[in-house]
């Protein structure tokens, strides 16, 4: 259970999307296969004009620069330095260069025989190769422009032989090359996909309180500070709000642990329903507390979250023995800090603790707001 998203958790790898993550991982691999193709390619046309008569490389050369070279310059800039933004774009770019080398191959290929020039395969099983495996695209989308590929060749190939024995051998070895880059790619994508999967079990597991199901200790001490500094820089107010539960130890001791437990995840839900903005959030701040933070906040409306805390313990009417109501209660203590906000974290943490044991001096069940922050 999560109550309240920050932005600096979308960008921390558990807002990543499988496919940003891939991105991401496969960023260098992405960018020297970028590179090489560009430059194989440009050999190609090299050849082409040492191979070829006029008749031919002034079709060819053109149609290499403008279908392939061109967009794979584009995809090396975009891709260069960080993985692209909008990955769909990028593996859309990457899936027209691969079908357009694919279908100008067989082109040239045609072109070639007319001239009685023999033509090499060897540039396809390349395509292929950078489409299957090294630029990491999507398996599904790869195989579909490789099936595309290899329909058009195969055509080609029975217009250059006129049999269908030859075409079909070598279709059938195209299909095998591609075949087995496309499983190396699923191959390695399912690793990646496992990798991914456990990061964002591990970063859960390393700001969220196992019991309780709200984020912890760790959690509220970097976000927090994270969101005072924002305060600072945008004008806004905050809020810590601690909350305590009354003689919780009483209530352990008589009910047992398990109650208790069950008694805190109740607690947590309730207070919860307070993080009602992305910039809000819940922590347990340790044992029997709990820690509000909340972002661009009004002083009354503090005052009424605090009010309504306090109210909607008792609401709850967990049976308590320790309190006089008998009734299990929470104290409340919170600290707001209007802009603009100079002190650190610690020391609204301090001033929100003393307000908290102002509420238990006050004979607990009950809220304390304080403006004055300790030790400025």
């Amino acid at each position: 259970m999560k109550l309240g998203i920050s932005k600096i958790e979308a960008e921390s790898v558990t807002g990543l999307s499988f496919g940003a993550f891939l991105g991401s991982q496969l960023q260098g691999l992405r960018q020297g296969a970028l590179i090489i193709a560009a430059l194989m390619y440009a050999l190609f046309g090299v050849m082409d004009y040492i191979r070829y008569p006029l008749e031919v490389y002034q079709y060819t050369v053109p149609l290499r620069v403008i279908f392939v070279i061109l967009p794979l310059v584009f995809a090396i800039n975009l891709s260069w330095g960080k993985a692209p933004k909008n990955i769909r774009v990028y593996i859309g770019l990457m899936l027209l260069v691969f079908l357009s080398a694919g279908v100008l191959h067989s082109v040239i290929f045609v072109m070639a025989d007319y001239q009685d020039i023999e033509f090499s395969q060897m540039g396809l099983v390349l395509i292929l190769m950078f489409g299957c495996l090294f630029t990491g695209l999507p398996v599904v989308a790869a195989g579909a422009v490789t099936a595309a590929i290899l329909v058009i060749h195969f055509a080609a190939s029975l217009t250059v032989n006129k049999t269908i024995n030859g075409p079909v051998f070598d279709s059938t070895i195209l299909l095998l090359v591609a075949v087995l880059c496309l499983l190396v790619n699923q191959t390695c994508q399912n690793i990646l996909r496992s990798n991914f999967r456990l990061l964002r079990q591990l970063y859960n597991d390393s700001i969220n309180d196992s019991l309780t199901g709200v984020f912890n200790r760790r959690y509220l001490m970097g976000q927090a500070e994270r969101g005072v500094k924002q305060a600072s820089r945008d004008g806004c107010a905050v809020a810590l709000v601690m909350v305590d539960v009354d003689h919780f130890k009483v209530f352990n001791d008589q009910q047992g642990h398990l109650l208790g437990d069950a008694l805190l995840q109740k607690f947590a839900r309730m207070l919860g329903t307070y993080c009602r903005r992305p910039s809000d959030f819940l922590a347990r701040f340790g044992g029997d507390e709990f820690t509000l933070f909340l972002y661009g906040v009004k002083r009354e409306r503090v005052e009424e979250i605090c009010a309504e805390i306090v109210a909607s313990a008792i609401a709850l009417g967990e049976p308590h023995p320790g309190t006089t109501s008998r009734l299990a209660t929470l104290s409340v203590g919170a600290i707001y800090a209007d802009v603009p906000i100079s002190s650190k974290l610690d020391k609204l943490l301090s001033s929100a603790d003393h307000a908290l044991l102002s509420a238990k001096k006050n004979g607990c069940n009950g809220y304390v707001v304080e403006t004055e922050i300790v030790g400025s």
